[in-house]
């Protein structure tokens, strides 16, 4: 799977790529050599080890389901002819995202056993030290969690000028949201309530208003940093024939007409969905492709104009019968 993240607000056609390693592709990463990438040698080296291991471990295999690879696109101070930034040619070192999706129960069962395995994890990411700053980022921020929350993701952005951890929250309920981040942030957001209410979806049994992920950093130097980041989600059903909702695209109008999202974008993501059946050029058999907008993150920071990002998803499925590929297109399965 492939994100491409999108800031709405201007016009600049910058877009970061996000990509999704399983293990499978580790096995790939892990045989494969990137010497003339254009990448970090030193970088690939490590993300190399950190494949063999996870290839190779079953505890390793136990923990993780997948990993992200983000890679902000660097911006230079000159600008086109068309008044955009222009992007460098230079490969940047990406952030990496671990999921914990296998481990959320443990966190409410047995939570000392959960940290545990997560430091294990981060430990055969990258380093010991990287370790100790995820440790001290999740005692930071789990403490005060409402405890039907749980951290989905940890996000290691040790290519920043001060190493900082992410930590991404899933299901946090709507009404702990500003104390839980106002608490932690020393920080009054001001659009947060906003934010809040326009990414609110109904979660579990009871239907309990949640924010669907909510995104904190913290780094050894200032603590938990007042940029926050909330997650609204795309309804998927009827992506897969091309349409986006009447929800959703009510949203797009609101954040055009406010100004957070151009014309242009808005009706780009509009025309982004959709599944087909297609031969890859790469490929000899038929391929499932899909398009989905999948979410927008609101970005905020205290007083300041809060941001929009859109993650468009793009995924394939090879299979090796063309008729069950068709039929399953039909279908929307």
């Amino acid at each position: 799977m492939i994100y491409f993240e999108c800031r709405l607000r201007d016009a600049a056609p910058q877009v970061d790529l996000v990509l999704a390693i399983y293990p499978r592709g580790a096995a790939i990463l892990a045989r494969h050599e990137f010497a003339d990438a254009g990448c970090a040698p030193d970088w690939w080296a490590s993300l190399q080890a950190f494949c063999r291991r996870w290839i190779t471990s079953a505890s390793l295999r136990t923990t993780l389901d997948h990993v992200w690879l983000e890679y902000d696109v660097a911006v230079d101070a000159g600008v086109t002819g068309a008044g955009t930034r222009r992007a460098t040619s230079r490969v940047p070192e990406p952030g990496m995202f671990i999921s914990l999706v296998k481990l959320s129960p443990l966190r409410r069962g047995r939570p000392s056993a959960w940290f545990d395995q997560v430091l294990r994890a981060v430990e055969a990411t990258t380093t010991a030290a990287v370790a100790r700053l995820v440790r001290d980022a999740l005692h930071t921020c789990i403490e005060p969690l409402p405890r039907s929350a749980a951290v989905a993701y940890i996000g290691l952005m040790m290519h920043r000028p001060t190493p900082t951890i992410r930590v991404c929250l899933a299901n946090v309920p709507t009404d702990a949201v500003m104390s839980y981040v106002t608490g932690l942030t020393s920080t009054r957001h001001r659009h947060l309530d906003a934010a809040v209410r326009l990414s609110a979806f109904r979660y579990g049994l009871d239907g309990t208003p949640c924010v669907p992920m909510l995104h904190l950093d913290v780094n050894p130097v200032q603590g938990v940093l007042p940029r926050v980041g909330l997650e609204r989600l795309f309804s998927r059903p009827c992506q897969r024939a091309g349409r986006i909702s009447n929800d959703d695209r009510q949203l797009l109008s609101l954040l055009n007409r406010f100004g957070a999202c151009t014309s242009d974008k808005r009706d780009a993501l509009l025309e982004w969905p959709g599944r087909s059946v297609a031969v890859l050029p790469h490929e000899l058999w038929w391929s499932l492709i899909d398009r989905r907008v999948n979410h927008l993150k609101f970005v905020l920071d205290g007083d300041a104009t809060f941001d929009v990002k859109a993650y468009l998803l793009l995924s394939y499925l090879c299979h090796s019968a063309p008729g069950r590929v068709a039929n399953r297109a039909a279908l929307g399965n």
